[in-house]
C-alpha cells in the first residue's frame, strides 16, 4: 500500500511549494510502473510554504488504468449495461408503487415524501460498508474514520458549521420537502407514465436556470433542444385537455420539475464536484433533517383536511417499497457514474418511459393518444441533446485563413 507523504515527513523541505500525486490504486495493480505515476511539481511560493494534497481516490470511483484489454473492456461495457437496466427498474418500481399506496382512504403524498425519508437516511452508511466491501475485495486497506472525514468536506474546508450545516442541510433538505411532496402528489392526478415522462423535462429547466445564474455556456443546439423538449410537454397539456383533473397533474409535475431544477442547480452552486461519499452524506444529512422537522408538513395538510390517512389505512408496505426502489435507485446511478459515464447513465430517464407505458396500458387500461406519444418523443429526444457533452453538440464556425 502506497502511503502519501505527510508535512511531518517534508518540514524539512527547503522554500519551495511541493505538491505530492500518487494513486494508490496504480501502485497496487502495477508496482513497476510506481514512479511514473508519481507527479511532483514544484512552485515557487512567496513565503516557502508547504502544500501537500492527500487525496486519495474513493473506493468506488473508477481510476484509469494504464491499458484496458479487450476482457476488461467487455466486463465494464457489461456492468455498465446492468446498471442502466437496475437503475430503469428500481425507478419504474418507485413510480409504479407509489401509485399503487393511493387509494379511497390514502391520498397523502407529503406524509409518503416523510416516511420515504426513513429509508434515505440509510444511504451514506450503505455507502461506508459497499466502498468497505469493494475496498477488501480488491485487497486494500480501508478507513472508515478516513472516508467520513473526507464526506464532511461536503460542508466544506472547515467542516461543519453553522452557516454550512444552514447552505447544504437546511436549504436542501426544505426544497427537497417541497419537490418531493410534489412529486408523490403528481401521481394522484395522472399515471407514472405521464409523470415520467413529464419529469424528465427538467433537464430543460436546470438548463435554463444554469445559463441564467451559473453561467453556463449557450450553446443553440441545447437552445433548440429546450424549445423541443417544452413543446412535447405542451402537446400533451393539449392532448389531454386544458378543463381536466390530468391538466392539474401536469400543472403540478411541472412544478415539481421547477422545484427539482431548483434544487439541483443550487446543488451544483454549493457542493462544486463533490464525490460519490460526499453526495451520499448530504442525502443523509437532508433525511435526518426532513425526519426532524418535515412532519409539519403532513401533519398541517391532514389537520386542514387536505390530506386523507389515518394509521390504519396507511399502506405501509407500498410506501416502504417505493422508499427502498428510491434509495436503490440514488445508489446505482451514483455508482453508475463512476463505471461509466453520466450521459450513459442518464439513459435510464429515457427507458422508463416506455416501459411505464406499458405497464400503465397493460395493468391500468390506459390509452396513449398519438399527439401524446409524439410529445413524449420530443421531450426524450431534448433530453438526449440537452445531457450531451458541450463539446459534443457545439455549432464551431472555423475561419480559413487565405494562403
Amino acid at each position: 500500500m502506497l502511503k502519501m507523504a505527510t508535512r511531518a515527513d517534508l518540514e524539512e523541505t527547503d522554500g519551495n511549494n511541493m505538491e505530492v500525486l500518487a494513486s494508490s490504486s496504480s501502485a497496487t495493480h502495477y508496482p513497476e510502473k510506481m514512479d511514473s505515476d508519481k507527479r511532483v511539481t514544484m512552485e515557487k511560493g512567496r513565503k516557502g510554504s508547504l502544500a501537500i494534497s492527500e487525496e486519495l481516490p474513493d473506493p468506488l470511483v473508477a481510476t484509469p488504468e494504464p491499458e484496458l484489454t479487450p476482457k476488461s473492456t467487455g466486463k465494464r461495457v457489461i456492468l455498465s449495461i446492468a446498471l442502466v437496466l437496475g437503475a430503469t427498474g428500481t425507478s419504474i418500481a418507485e413510480s409504479q408503487l407509489a401509485k399503487q399506496s393511493y387509494s379511497e382512504d390514502f391520498n397523502a403524498p407529503f406524509l409518503m415524501m416523510y416516511t420515504s425519508q426513513m429509508i434515505r437516511v440509510w444511504i451514506f452508511p450503505l455507502f461506508l460498508l459497499i466502498s468497505g466491501a469493494v475496498t477488501f475485495a480488491k485487497r486494500r486497506s480501508f478507513g472508515f474514520e478516513k472516508q467520513i472525514n473526507k464526506a464532511i468536506l461536503v460542508y466544506g474546508p472547515e467542516g461543519v458549521t453553522l452557516l454550512s450545516l444552514f447552505k447544504v442541510t437546511v436549504v436542501l433538505g426544505a426544497s427537497s420537502i417541497v419537490s418531493l411532496g410534489l412529486y408523490m402528489s403528481t401521481l394522484s392526478y395522472i399515471s407514472p407514465s405521464e409523470s415520467t415522462t413529464l419529469m424528465t423535462s427538467q433537464i430543460a429547466i436546470v438548463y435554463v436556470i444554469s445559463i441564467i445564474f451559473l453561467h453556463q455556456r449557450i450553446l443553440l443546439v441545447k437552445i433548440i433542444a429546450t424549445v423541443v423538449s417544452f413543446t412535447g410537454v405542451a402537446l400533451t397539456a393539449y392532448v389531454k385537455g386544458f378543463q381536466s383533473d390530468s391538466i392539474t397533474g401536469i400543472a403540478v409535475t411541472l412544478v415539481a420539475a421547477t422545484f427539482y431544477a431548483v434544487n439541483q442547480v443550487y446543488l451544483k452552486y454549493v457542493l462544486k464536484t463533490a464525490k460519490l461519499g460526499q453526495i451520499t452524506l448530504y442525502m443523509s444529512s437532508t433525511a435526518i433533517f426532513i425526519l426532524m422537522f418535515g412532519w409539519v408538513f403532513p401533519l398541517t395538510l391532514w389537520i386542514a383536511g387536505m390530506e386523507t390517512w389515518s394509521f390504519d389505512s396507511v399502506p405501509w408496505g407500498w410506501i416502504a417499497g417505493s422508499g427502498g426502489a428510491t434509495l436503490a435507485t440514488a445508489i446505482i446511478v451514483n455508482y453508475g457514474i463512476s463505471v461509466a459515464t453520466p450521459f450513459f447513465m442518464s439513459m435510464y430517464n429515457l427507458l422508463r418511459i416506455p416501459i411505464n407505458n406499458l405497464i400503465d396500458a397493460y395493468a391500468r387500461g390506459q390509452t396513449f393518444a398519438e399527439l401524446e406519444i409524439v410529445g413524449a418523443v420530443l421531450i426524450a429526444i431534448g433530453f438526449i441533446f440537452i445531457v450531451l457533452p458541450d463539446d459534443r453538440v457545439s455549432i464551431r464556425l472555423k475561419k480559413q485563413s487565405s494562403k
